[in-house]
Parts: C-alpha cells; sequence; structure tokens
C-alpha cells in the first residue's frame, strides 16, 4: 500500500495542505502586510530546499511532489503584488485573523493527529517537526519596520503562533 492509499481524499487534502498552511498562518499571525511578499518567498524557497531534506520520509516526499508536480508547480520566481502602499490593518482585520488563527491551528494539529494515526511513529514526529520548521522559518523571515528589513526578526505575535503550534502539534 502507497503512502496515498493511507488516507482518505479528504485526509489527503488536509495533509497535503498542511505545509502551505503552517507556512500562511505564520505569515499572518503578523499582521504586517509589508512582510507578507518576503516571507512567502522565503517558505516557497524552504518547501524546495525540503524535498532533499525529507526523502526519506514517504509522506513529506509525496506532498513536495504533488506540490512540485509540473501541472500545479509553485514558483517563487513569480512576482507577488508589491505591498508598499498598503496600509497597515485596521482592529477589524486584525481580530478577523486572530480569530481565525486558531482554525488554522486545529488544522495543522488534525493533520498532525492523523500521521500520528497512520505512520510509524518515526515519520509521524518527522512530519509534526516539519510542519513546525516551515512555520519557523516563515516567522524569521522578516524583521519588524519599514518591509521587515530591521529589528526582531520574529515578532511577538510570530513567537505566540509558534508557541500554540507547537503545543498544538505535541513537540
Amino acid at each position: 500500500m502507497g503512502i496515498r492509499e493511507k488516507f482518505t481524499d479528504d485526509e489527503w487534502e488536509l495533509v497535503t495542505g498542511a505545509p502551505f498552511l503552517a507556512g500562511l498562518a505564520a505569515s499572518l499571525s503578523d499582521t504586517t502586510p509589508s512582510c507578507f511578499e518576503k516571507e512567502m518567498d522565503a517558505h516557497i524557497k524552504n518547501l524546495k530546499k525540503s524535498r532533499d531534506k525529507y526523502a526519506h520520509n514517504p509522506l513529506i516526499s509525496a506532498i513536495l511532489d504533488e506540490y512540485y508536480r509540473e501541472d500545479n508547480a509553485v514558483s517563487p520566481e513569480q512576482p507577488a503584488a508589491s505591498d508598499e502602499n498598503q496600509e497597515e490593518p485596521g482592529e477589524d482585520i486584525t481580530e478577523d485573523i486572530m480569530r481565525t488563527m486558531g482554525q488554522r491551528i486545529e488544522e495543522l494539529s488534525k493533520a498532525a493527529k492523523l500521521a500520528e494515526e497512520k505512520l510509524p511513529q518515526g515519520e509521524a514526529q518527522e512530519f509534526k517537526q516539519f510542519l513546525y520548521d516551515l512555520a519557523y522559518v516563515v516567522a524569521n523571515a522578516a524583521g519588524e519596520g519599514f518591509l521587515g528589513n530591521w529589528g526582531k526578526r520574529i515578532s511577538r505575535q510570530e513567537a505566540g503562533f509558534l508557541e500554540k503550534l507547537r503545543l498544538a502539534l505535541n513537540l
């Protein structure tokens, strides 16, 4: 039985979406729009590097192979829209992002629990660490200030997100 066959279609969708969600959630945990492009670029580059690092892990390999199929390619070379002229988010947007942050962590926790149920312990543990490491790289990709070019690399909000994620993944 291949790795894909161990999961239902809904479970596979949740598990394969988890790596991208981990990076996106880390980026959105700090509501500084000027950092989003830099953080997503770091996330995509890290996903590509992860192909070699986790080639031995059947689940991670299958997920990354799916991400980088020719008909579904993720490309860091695609220019993102510039956010230089965007205003800082208002209180309503910040509250909405934080309200859905719990949902994102819950989805990541569900993906981790599926891996624990369906994979050998070592592979499941590595998948959980992979998700956390993806989020950490994104959180560490940009600092504070204009376009995230100075200050602390990980904001207070990102640190809070990372701690909640670590606990949700049982790391």
